[in-house]
């Protein structure tokens, strides 16, 4: 079976935007015989979201940029990354919604899960929504706190414009829809939520301006421990007014249900290993880790390395940063899995 899971290859073109408070990396991907524009946006040493954009076009790739205002710093950073996106892209022209019905969902179902690569799935998705009458999807990853509120990591989709524009009002960390669908876990529609705050229904006066009238959330609820995120959904959305666009959506739930699980779990799992393959463990980290796995404290872990326990902590999280974890067990665990470790434990305490 293929495999969503690309072979990593260096970024086509890579810029860096550097604000006040954030670092700002552009890059412009290929996976497998498609392309992808991935961002990432960090403050200080916290992990912060990352939107990625299947390059279908490149009318889909300039909206994208546009709608980003952190590159009003770096305008010239901009057009290079335009021109090489002309280049890799050659200039295919915009995507025209075919002619889809609710019987292409069934060939969607088959092959989200075997897609040759991410972009690939990224058009399944896409036929999805336009298989049901809508317009477009947005698939997040996020961690849901304990105020209640989604924080968003990762995005991808084929509404930008309106994905930054949520993403800068950090509009996620109360957006009822997503609250209703994840404490639900069915799928969620506009029609059925209504708004109980001002913020609430500031969201849907925008999403109108947008073209956005119909909403589905499919939810997928993640128990693993050691992800970065415990919430992840596919959200339609079409211009068709509720009663109209989320109509098809109904009567195929279990299949769009299906084909979200599957493409947000192999999503996540490929974000998983790109983020551990980008992991840089030091001598001192690799060897902290391999006492949290002998079960050896801070203060006893100080005492061998003869330094302070609040070092040692610190050491800590800096490791649970770079894996964009909380816990220094969830670290080991991702540690082991990609292999950063020692096969083995070495053997005794007191060595």
């Amino acid at each position: 079976m293929p495999s969503l899971h690309p072979a990593c290859e260096p970024p086509l073109h890579a810029f860096r935007v550097q604000t006040r408070d954030y670092n700002i990396k552009y890059q412009l991907v290929r996976d497998g015989a498609s392309f992808l524009c991935r961002r990432e946006r960090r403050r200080g040493s916290t992990f912060g979201e990352t939107v990625e954009l299947p390059l279908f076009d490149l009318t889909a790739l300039t909206i994208f940029l546009d709608a980003d205002h952190d590159l009003h710093f770096a305008r010239n950073q901009r057009q290079q990354l335009v021109e090489s996106a002309r280049t890799v892209v050659n200039e295919r022209p915009p995507s025209v919604k075919p002619s889809l019905d609710p019987s292409d969902l069934v060939r969607c179902a088959a092959s989200v899960g075997a897609a040759r690569d991410l972009a690939d799935a990224h058009r399944l998705l896409r036929d999805a929504a336009w298989s049901v009458g809508l317009d477009g999807y947005t698939a997040l990853l996020g961690d849901w706190g304990a105020n209640h509120r989604i924080e968003v990591c990762w995005l991808a989709g084929t509404y930008p414009a309106w994905s930054q524009y949520v993403l800068r009002r950090d509009w996620y960390l109360n957006s009822g829809l997503l609250q209703h669908a994840r404490e639900s876990d069915q799928v969620t529609y506009g029609a059925e939520v209504f708004p109980r705050t001002d913020g609430q229904r500031e969201i849907l006066r925008t999403a109108r301006t947008f073209g956005i009238r119909s909403r589905v959330v499919i939810p997928r609820i993640f128990v693993a421990s050691g992800a970065r995120w415990d919430f992840g959904a596919l959200i339609l959305y079409g211009q068709a007014e509720p009663a109209i666009g989320e109509a098809a959506s109904r009567l195929h739930s279990t299949l769009l249900r299906g084909i979200a699980t599957t493409f947000i779990d192999r999503w996540a799992a490929l974000i998983e290993r790109r983020r551990a393959s980008e992991v840089a463990l030091t001598d001192i980290e690799c060897r902290l880790l391999e006492f949290v796995r002998e079960g050896i404290e801070a203060t006893e872990a100080a005492m061998q390395l003869n330094l302070s326990t609040a070092c040692v902590n610190n050491h800590y999280r800096r490791i649970n940063e770079k894996f964009g974890v909380h816990d220094k067990l969830d670290a080991l665990a991702m540690a082991a899995a990609h292999g950063l470790l020692s096969a083995s434990p070495p053997g005794g305490r007191g060595e």
